[in-house]
């Protein structure tokens, strides 16, 4: 198992379902071949080992054994409308996996007619994360298109072993490598200055966080992505700049504010395409010392994260160790999170059918395992982005959480109108400018279209479950 996997197997005991599974909604429309999609369901899961893998306990601890390939029953549910197919989509997300038994993945295809369904696809988080979710599509995509016509797909040289890429992972964490991350990571944050998660992690299992969507608006992204390529940074970099800086703004003398995020942690060709959860978490920071414009603040956060991209191998939790030992941090769990990705199995693609990404809205909470007390959560989807901010109840409240949200969209204009704007001026060149600003619109808890507007509805929980590893 790799480091994550084991921490997510320990977590699946102590939080509700729903806090860990991922569950993706998928209008397809067209003349969809049923059977075509069940063999070609059969094939992937053959073709990935994680999908089929099971994690029975033996003496407290998780062993893994995989399952051998057989025939995939898909489930076909007649659906009235919509509506029925969110409330399905929500029952599949709370509706647990017997990891010790079964395959951690189910597919249910709802048939709205014989030209419209929605494929409904759950996975627990121990086979598979976001990159993951990139890779089964691209690999159902030609499994499909190859049962069309009639042959069976060669999947074999496309998958990658997820045993052996966590069994890499062993032995380069016994490596000389390994300990010259972690000697690197105290160096790099040694004048960082943390604010802590308010709750201790092994005291938060899971909650059920406030949320607060926004569109930035599509003027505004245009212009994002003009800075990005005139100042040879990436959208990731300008997005996490204003996000420090806002933060900044509101803790005096938090001059290098630690954000944590999530990154693939794919070190090789191998881990690129296997399946599974190998993700990591990563603390980044936002140097706003010196009274810096935003121009200075997006270069050197811009420099900083490729730094920290190049060492995002050591597991989150040997990193906490070393900082609190070396530096005398405390939890080392950050008060502020930053995610960004693209909406997931958006490459999905069904020959002779149109795939469209859907997403359920619901009552503005979510359960997930979260340590940090603020989330926020970029998400790119075809042309546009949605910011998905995300609260811990009693900490932040809805009404808090939207006027940070506003503040973050009224930076990521002055990016765009005024980068040289010194960040001590920022506060009055936001309230003078007035950001525009799109909310999401109210709509009945149904399933809805990707169009304008990708809400995430799934947090990655970032380190070991009691927050510390010894």
């Amino acid at each position: 198992m790799t480091v994550i996997q084991e921490q997510l197997w320990h977590l699946d005991a102590r939080v509700a379902a729903a806090a860990l599974n991922l569950s993706y909604a998928l209008l397809i429309e067209g003349p969809l071949n049923v059977v075509a999609l069940r063999d070609a369901l059969t094939d992937v899961i053959a073709a990935q080992s994680s999908l089929r893998t099971v994690y029975p306990e033996r003496g407290g601890v998780p062993v893994v054994v995989l399952c051998d390939a057989a025939p995939f029953e898909l489930t076909v549910v007649p659906v009235a409308d919509l509506a029925e197919a969110g409330d399905l989509m929500w029952r599949e997300r709370e509706s647990s996996f017997d990891l010790a038994r079964a395959v951690p993945i189910r597919v249910m295809l709802l048939a709205l007619d014989t030209c419209t369904h929605v494929l409904l696809v759950t996975l627990h988080h121990i086979a598979a994360d976001g990159w993951s979710m990139q890779l089964l599509s691209v690999a159902l995509s030609k499994a499909y298109r190859c049962r069309l016509s009639g042959t069976a797909p060669d999947l074999g040289r496309d998958a990658a072993d997820c045993l052996a890429v966590a069994a890499a992972q062993q032995d380069w964490l016994h490596s000389d490598a390994a300990t010259a991350e972690r000697d690197w990571w105290i160096e790099h944050l040694a004048d960082a200055t943390p604010r802590w998660a308010s709750t201790p992690v092994d005291h938060r299992p899971a909650v059920d966080l406030v949320r607060c969507v926004r569109t930035i608006p599509k003027p505004v992204v245009a212009e994002l992505r003009s800075l990005a390529r005139s100042g040879n940074v990436s959208m990731y970099a300008l997005l996490l700049t204003a996000f420090g800086v806002v933060l900044g703004q509101r803790s005096p003398g938090q001059l290098r504010p630690v954000i944590g995020t999530l990154v693939a942690n794919r070190p090789s060709l191998a881990a690129s395409q296997a399946l599974g959860a190998h993700y990591n978490g990563l603390l980044l920071d936002v140097d706003l010392t010196g009274d810096p414009s935003l121009a200075e603040c997006l270069f050197r956060t811009a420099s900083r994260t490729v730094s920290a991209l190049d060492h995002q191998r050591l597991p989150f939790a040997r990193v906490l160790a070393g900082l609190r030992h070396e530096l005398g941090w405390k939890t080392g769990i950050p008060h502020a999170t930053f995610l960004m990705d693209r909406y997931p199995m958006e490459s999905l693609a069904l020959a002779g059918c149109t795939v469209t990404g859907m997403y359920l809205e619901h009552d503005g909470r979510i359960p997930a395992a979260t340590a940090s007390d603020l989330t926020f959560f970029v998400r790119e989807t075809r042309d546009h982005l949605t910011v998905t901010a995300f609260g811990v109840p009693d900490l932040l409240g809805a009404a808090e959480l939207a006027e940070f949200t506003s503040t973050y969209l009224g930076t990521l204009t002055a990016l765009c109108e005024s980068v040289e704007t010194p960040i001590a001026e920022l506060e009055s060149w936001i309230e003078e400018a007035d950001p525009p600003g799109d909310h999401d619109p109210p709509r009945p808890p149904a399933l809805h279209k990707i169009i304008d507007i990708s809400p995430a509805d799934a947090l990655s929980p970032m380190g070991h479950p009691s927050g510390v590893m010894t």
